[in-house]
Parts: structure tokens; C-alpha cells; sequence
């Protein structure tokens, strides 16, 4: 695969934000078993 110079970053901090996004989404609903399923998938 052949990327530009800076294409694939924003891709990658965008995924690490959703991630992020999701991450303090259900810690803040203390929803344990979907943060876990979230971080397997």
C-alpha cells in the first residue's frame, strides 16, 4: 500500500479520537462489558 505523505495520519488520529470519544463515553457509563467488547473488536 502507498500513501501520500501525510495521508494516512489523519485517518489514524481520527480513528484514535473516535476511540478516545468512545472510551470516555462508557467509562462514564460505567459500561464495563461494552468497553470491553468495544476494545476487542
Amino acid at each position: 500500500m502507498v500513501y501520500g505523505s501525510a495521508d494516512p495520519y489523519p485517518i489514524l488520529w481520527g480513528l484514535a479520537i473516535m476511540r478516545l470519544l468512545n472510551f470516555m463515553e462508557l467509562k462514564k457509563n460505567n459500561s464495563l462489558g461494552g468497553w470491553l467488547r468495544e476494545t476487542v473488536i
